[in-house]
């Protein structure tokens, strides 16, 4: 189970808060949440449920299957926000590991089947097309992306969990070749903590827990012809430095900026952890540049749009254990501060976990909070707002399920797909901007 800690919160934090208003859940409800549509059946979809959206809300959704005989990869198409799903495309033996989907609806699709990563590209016209990394691709599969100019690009961490190579794919089906130089990581066992983050452009980030565990360390990759750039001495935060950090989550705009946060454990037991992040900007110079975010609770997710701003989720019990989210814009040193209240702390059993990906400048803001139960399934609800600065909607019951969910968004419409795990099912729920009286 998820563990949910406090910091104390500050004078400025507490201030935004009293000029936030009445809690986002009292709002009228949005009316932009269609049906929870079933694309697996039974006893058919296993972890990890993913999802994939071009900035013209075509979609993508991808699941493995899992039998007695072994596993293979799967997904189905959509185009626009109200189109029939497409019937299950069979990719092929092993796990599903990546969806990426480029503006006009074309998908990728990565699986891992034992040695490099399997590569197919799905065709809005249906066609699939199949090819693989070589055999230097072979390793963890960090992230990858389809750009709009029909390069692919995937970031894989070697064998040993020092090294991170880029593979570049010019067109559909051919070759996978290495891009620019590979990154080294500090040290082999910084590999076991490392997160990483790919955009549409094929830019990335990575953060793993130094050695000695007292430090994030981080690297840029602003795009697929550039040089990494390090930040291995450490990110700033907000946060007094504790006696260790852990559980960093790397996240890059579609823009030139990104985000990681972490936590910073207590100096006693009864200490409770804390929240802290950095917020990076990066670009074609030589180095990349990393601010502390302010964190105020325990954050548990973090999003960062193409203009550069940022998002963050975070409970804290001193609060009641309310859910909150809190938006900075512009990112810069005065850091203006909005704080909304989503989820009063008695209706979120024993804590929550959320992911907040961001639409586009237009589109729609998503955040799923994952409600702790113990040791039955976890209970997922979604919030969601039209807009930056609109009034956040009513929470969304989904599926009851122990499950990760992907959270993806377009321009004006967005998704989450969940792998039901008691049932086998996959079950996915959109959220569009269009009102009801124009549907």
């Amino acid at each position: 189970m998820r563990a949910v800690m406090s910091i104390v919160v500050g004078a400025a934090a507490a201030a935004a808060l009293a000029l936030a208003g009445p809690s986002a859940a009292a709002a009228a409800p949005g009316d932009g949440w269609g049906p929870e549509v079933r694309l697996a059946t039974s006893v058919d979809a296993a972890e990890p449920a993913l999802a994939a959206m071009s900035m013209d809300d075509d979609a993508v959704v991808g699941w493995t299957r899992e039998t007695n005989s072994g596993s293979s990869a799967r997904v189905r198409l959509r185009t626009g926000r109200r189109g029939a799903w497409s019937a299950p495309v069979v990719l092929g033996p092993g796990r599903l590991v990546a969806l990426a989907m480029d503006l006009d609806g074309d998908a990728l699709a990565l699986r891992a089947a034992g040695g490099p990563a399997r590569a197919a590209r799905i065709l809005r016209n249906g066609d699939v097309i199949a090819s693989a990394l070589p055999s230097t691709g072979t390793g963890r599969l960090l992230g990858a992306t389809l750009r709009q100019d029909g390069r692919a690009a995937a970031y894989v961490l070697r064998p040993g969990g020092v090294t991170i190579r880029l593979f570049v794919q010019a067109s559909p089906g051919g070759a996978w070749t290495k891009s620019g130089t590979d990154f080294t990581l500090p040290a082999p066992a910084a590999g076991l903590d490392l997160t990483a983050s790919v955009n549409r452009a094929g830019a990335a980030v990575v953060a793993w827990v130094a050695p000695g565990r007292t430090l994030i360390g981080a690297a840029t990759h602003y795009s697929i012809g550039s040089q990494w750039k390090s930040l291995a001495a450490g990110l700033p935060s907000s946060q007094p430095v504790g006696p260790f950090v852990r559980f960093p989550t790397a996240v890059m705009g579609d823009g030139t900026a990104a985000a990681v946060t972490w936590s910073v454990s207590g100096s006693t037991f009864s200490e409770p952890d804390r929240g802290a992040g950095s917020f990076i900007r990066t670009g074609p110079g030589p180095t990349a540049e990393a601010t502390p975010l302010p964190t105020f609770g325990a954050v548990t997710g973090v999003a960062v749009s193409k203009l550069g701003t940022a998002m963050t989720a975070w409970t804290d019990p001193a609060l009641g254990g309310d859910l909150f989210a809190s938006r900075f814009a512009p990112v810069d040193a005065d850091w203006p501060i909005g704080i909304r209240r989503l989820a009063d702390g008695s209706n979120l059993e024993e804590g929550a976990f959320a992911l907040t990906p961001a639409g586009s400048r237009l589109g729609p803001v998503i955040l799923e909070a994952s409600l702790e139960t113990g040791p039955g399934p976890d209970g997922h609800l979604a919030f969601a707002r039209d807009s930056r600065g609109a009034p956040w909607g009513v929470p969304r019951a989904l599926s009851f399920s122990r499950g990760t969910p992907s959270v993806v968004a377009g321009k004006r419409a967005a998704l989450i797909a969940l792998a039901v795990d008691d049932t086998g099912e996959l079950v996915v729920r959109r959220y569009d901007l269009l009102p009801r009286g124009r549907r």
